[in-house]
């Protein structure tokens, strides 16, 4: 999707992902979307399945669910007194990553710049059910204010290459502070961000502009650039782990790791 220029600085480089807390605590904090992945790529070869993404089926979800739960536990992203039926969380996440996973393969999209070929209707409509379905998962921690938090963490372990995460630390009181981000925010945020209809909680408008910071930086760039950082944060994680997944350099989604790759630039560039 071909959007107007703007004259902020692009801040995906190598510098600032080698500054960066992510890549320096290690690509051991990838582990459980690794896994998640990696069940994936067995249920690909396995039943013979060409798709961009296997979760279009809610059934094969299940088989992460595990995962799903021991990993939002140690992101102290829920708690048993704020998600009290872990049965219906795991009914949820698997209809929500089932409905994303079909509007992606119907889309052809696998990672943040596939977002650059989208028209203008289709663009927002994916934008919107990405969001929709943040909203859906975080409802489920019970909690005063509806934040994406939760629903960030859950999505993104799933689709790495598209969903950012969200948190409060780094992202909320850090790169949403920072004056590059203030001036998309004042310059072009409405270029990059639907009307959010309906989308009225204060914690959510903020995952969107978030969300189109991210999509501006990774559809401006050049695309020689943003290959050469894909190989290093791919790299790292193959370093970290001896999953056959990793090594698939062509095939696999580990090595488009977008959202996960302008995380790591923008917090080392705080």
């Amino acid at each position: 999707m071909k959007r107007k220029s703007d004259p902020i600085e692009i801040p995906i480089n190598i510098k600032n992902y080698n500054n960066s807390p992510g890549p320096g605590e290690g690509a051991l904090s990838l582990a459980s979307m690794v896994s998640i992945h990696e069940v994936s790529r067995r249920l690909k070869k396995e039943n013979g399945i060409n798709k961009l993404w296997v979760w279009d089926d809610y059934r094969t979800a299940t088989k992460t669910q595990e995962i799903i739960w021991q990993m939002t536990g140690e992101w102290k992203a829920r708690r048993s007194i704020t998600i009290q039926s872990p049965l219906a969380f795991h009914n949820l996440v698997r209809k929500e990553v089932a409905r994303l996973a079909r509007l992606f393969n119907s889309n052809m999209i696998s990672c943040l710049r596939d977002f650059r070929r989208l028209g203008n209707k289709e663009y927002s409509f994916v934008f919107l059910e990405i969001l929709e379905s943040i909203k859906r998962i975080s409802k489920t921690r019970k909690t005063l204010l509806i934040q994406p938090v939760l629903g960030s963490k859950v999505l993104h372990h799933y689709f790495p290459s598209i969903i950012p995460v969200f948190d409060d630390y780094y992202i909320s009181k850090g790169v949403l502070q920072t004056p590059k981000y203030k001036a998309f925010c004042g310059v072009s945020v409405g270029q990059w961000c639907p009307r959010q209809i309906g989308l009225s909680k204060p914690r959510l408008q903020e995952y969107s502009s978030y969300l189109a910071y991210c999509l501006s930086l990774v559809c401006k760039i050049d695309t020689t650039i943003l290959n050469k950082m894909r190989r290093i944060l791919g790299n790292d994680s193959k370093q970290a782990f001896p999953f056959f997944v990793v090594n698939n350099k062509r095939n696999h989604l580990l090595w488009k790791l977008d959202a996960k790759l302008v995380e790591y630039c923008l917090m080392g560039s705080l």
